[in-house]
């Protein structure tokens, strides 16, 4: 079975539940890089959850060839910008939520990921959550 390449933008407090399901639920995932703007929270979680490579930026994260889903988690007035790199880097792009503050913001992603042939998704709300 071929295991999908995942790179985890942001390793702060909500990448907990995904690095463990990534890493030990789903057989098909394997994340392959982190990267956090606080260093010793990414290689913090690379050590707990067995990532053999922590990036000093997104940059270099996304311009790795092993990733191919790029895993955004980031504060939430970065996201638009980090899945707009995401996708002109030719990854697919999941975020956590929310995917833009602005409809128009979103709509471009939406374009940029269908000219660019990579899938596009977000988190959903998590409704009395």
């Amino acid at each position: 079975m071929k295991q999908v390449g995942i790179g985890v933008i942001g390793c702060g407090n909500i990448s907990d539940v995904y690095l463990k399901n990534l890493t030990q639920v789903f057989r098909e995932t394997k994340v392959v890089a982190l990267t956090d703007i606080d260093r010793p929270r990414a290689q913090e979680q690379a050590r707990r959850y067995g990532v053999e490579v922590v990036c000093d930026s997104a940059e270099t994260l996304l311009h790795r060839s092993d990733v191919e889903i790029a895993l955004i988690l980031t504060q939430p007035s970065s996201h638009f910008s980090l899945a707009r790199q995401s996708i002109l880097a030719g990854k697919h792009t999941y975020s956590e939520k929310p995917l833009s503050y602005t409809r128009e913001e979103a709509a471009e992603l939406l374009r940029l990921a269908k000219e660019r042939g990579v899938r596009l998704g977000s988190a959903p709300d998590t409704i009395l959550g």
